[in-house]
């Protein structure tokens, strides 16, 4: 993580004995029973063996507390995924969302979004989210999204968003446009100097977590706890919807598009972790 952030992070935490003999004696002799065992009982055909049809596409995506991983190294992204224009509700390009073997973090593709983002349903009305994304520079001061909780409605609900905004990470709440900042200090009076940047030009590890009246945002590991959200300023609780979709990908409603690549996405109903 660059040293900015890093220091944003920083500010915001505040028996061996006489039986030896007889235990090694009782050892060898189990040890020769389990052997004889194997040997008496029929063993599966070797090939047989291999992973199961739905196994995980690369080794970064495969923790246990998720229930949908994807690595894209499929040949399509279709059968899991719906790609979806540059805010969310227009018609996408080919460009939009493209497989791409020219970069990935676990195995040999990954994700290359420009100005869109895909779109599948969530494990659970509230669940937690990870993926790993490179972004190819830097997003600049205006407001973008990246990472999208949707809720029930038309051609646009209720959504609750994290992306970035005066050139740090935020939080949105679509309707209001309420927004929390990464800068403890609340607002940017000239500049944001204590706020968490989104690195650039790196594999970084982005998890978030949607629930009710909650959202939190993780970097590479570590919670930022001013986009840890419960309130909103203009906005009374119950603010959250009954999550049914989750959206990845960038938009910058300011300025130009980023090319941003994702690899290794998991979600689930617990924290999924990095490793």
């Amino acid at each position: 993580m660059p040293s900015r952030a890093l220091a944003a992070l920083g500010i915001l935490a505040g028996c061996a004995g006489s039986d030896g003999a007889a235990n090694v004696a009782a050892v060898d002799a189990g040890a020769e029973a389990r052997t004889d065992a194997r040997a008496s009982t029929p063993q599966p055909d070797a090939r047989q063996e291999g992973p199961p049809p739905d196994a995980p596409s690369s080794p970064f995506d495969a923790g246990v507390a998720a229930t949908f991983v994807d690595g894209f190294e499929g040949a399509t992204l279709a059968s899991r995924w719906t790609v979806l224009g540059f805010e969310g509700h227009q018609q996408p390009q080919p460009t939009t969302a493209v497989l791409d073997g020219t970069r990935a973090h676990g195995g040999g593709k990954s994700l290359h979004v420009h100005d869109g983002f895909i779109e599948t349903s969530p494990p659970a009305t509230a669940f937690y989210g990870r993926a790993w994304v490179w972004f190819g520079a830097d997003p600049g001061t205006g407001h973008w999204m990246g990472w999208v909780g949707v809720g029930p409605g038309g051609s646009q609900g209720t959504e609750v968003r994290y992306g970035g905004h005066y050139d740090i990470l935020q939080a949105n709440y679509f309707g209001n446009d309420d927004e929390v900042i990464s800068d403890p200090k609340g607002y940017c009076s000239p500049t944001c100097d204590n706020g968490v940047v989104m690195p650039v030009g790196a594999w970084s590890c982005v998890e978030f977590y949607f629930g009710k009246d909650e959202m939190r945002f993780w970097l590479d590991g570590a919670e930022v706890p001013t986009l840890h959200v419960t309130t909103w300023r203009n906005q009374a609780a119950p603010w959250s919807p009954a999550y049914d979709r989750v959206r990845l990908g960038f938009h910058d409603f300011q300025g130009s598009a980023v090319d941003v690549w994702y690899d290794d996405v998991a979600l689930g109903t617990r924290k999924i972790g990095c490793d």
